[in-house]
């Protein structure tokens, strides 16, 4: 599916709803997705910025033995039982030189090692210390965002996500989600694992509103992804309120995120911001942002404010690997 079109001919339904939680460390948000009208569907872009709940944490030591896409990660303390992060999808939350969470899958574990999912050696490029922290949460998927068996969604809706450099699209029939294009198409989907990092299009046809209400734990930490060049991403904005309660409370500053902080980050690079009607696009010269389209074209856009449990699409024109390439988010508020 390309991305300007059809996506550019729907509407989005702004601003995204989220709890603004400071003082607990677990809250639920509530996501409204616009109902469709007689003239076509609508479109909202969502994330799940919540957490899933703790059930490990400690320190550990990240091996030099990156190879098919696969690396180990000792952990101390270890307490858990065979298959335990395996049966069903975990993520183990690594801290970053940044001082940033990134999570990658469980492919596997020992008594007391993790192998984990990644794309790139996380020594390299000093994008992770030797000694670290780990978090294992549950992954989300499809199926626990979206609902499944019972869903607000029905079979003429459509649900996009980006996966390799391509938009995949999903359906739900009777509650259960499968691929409708792409390499799985008419495989399953309930299961698909959806990143942290990782932004949902909702497709509404159905003539009424739907709303998504997600439980969990706000982020404690500042969040990472990675964002490497040349390629595009659709990122989550990460957290489920705005910068402030006073200033921004449904939404962070566009240069409150860091994009434009991502190591080689390049006044080629672009940001596309779906304003309701078209996609905005956006450049950043140096900590600066102007709009680069729509009717604001040449004005400074720092105070874009872009809804919280909402996402971004990102294309870099710059070089860039994976392993010196992290889009570190800072933390939006305080949490007591």
């Amino acid at each position: 599916m390309n991305l300007f079109t059809p996506l550019a001919s729907l509407s989005l339904c702004l601003p995204l709803l989220g709890q603004a939680v400071f003082t607990t460390p677990e809250g639920y948000t509530k996501v409204p997705i616009a109902a469709g009208t007689s003239g076509g569907p609508t479109l909202t872009a969502i994330s799940a910025t919540l957490l899933n709940g703790l059930e490990h944490s400690s320190g550990a030591t990240i091996v030099a033995n990156f190879a098919a896409d696969q690396q180990n990660v000792t952990v101390s303390g270890a307490t858990w039982t065979a298959n335990q992060w395996t049966a069903v999808p975990y993520l183990a939350y690594l801290t970053n030189t940044s001082g940033s969470e990134e999570a990658f899958l469980i492919a596997s574990h020992t008594a007391d090692a993790l192998t984990i999912s990644t794309t790139f050696d996380l020594l390299s490029a000093n994008r992770f210390p030797a000694s670290t922290t780990v978090k294992i949460r549950k992954a989300n998927t499809v199926g626990s965002i979206l609902g499944a068996p019972t869903t607000p969604f029905t079979s003429s809706d459509r649900i996009f996500i980006w996966e390799d450099g391509a938009w995949v699209t999903l359906a739900t029939f009777n509650g259960n989600w499968a691929y409708f294009s792409g390499p799985n198409l008419g495989n399953s989907a309930t299961g698909a694992v959806i990143f942290p990092e990782e932004g949902i299009f909702v497709q509404r046809a159905d003539l009424t509103a739907a709303e998504l209400t997600l439980f969990g734990e706000v982020p404690s930490a500042p969040q990472a992804s990675t964002v490497a060049g040349a390629s595009s991403y659709f990122v989550s904005t990460r957290f489920p309120v705005g910068d402030t309660p006073a200033v921004n409370p449904t939404g962070m500053r566009l240069q409150d995120l860091n994009i434009h902080d991502i190591p080689g980050w390049s006044t080629n690079d672009r940001a596309y911001f779906w304003d309701g009607g078209q996609w905005i696009t956006l450049a950043a010269f140096g900590n600066n942002w102007a709009y680069f389209s729509g009717p604001n074209v040449g004005n400074p856009a720092n105070d874009l404010v872009v809804p919280a449990n909402s996402a971004l699409f990102l294309t870099r024109a710059s070089v860039g690997t994976e392993s010196a390439s992290p889009l570190n988010v800072p933390l939006p508020y305080t949490v007591e």
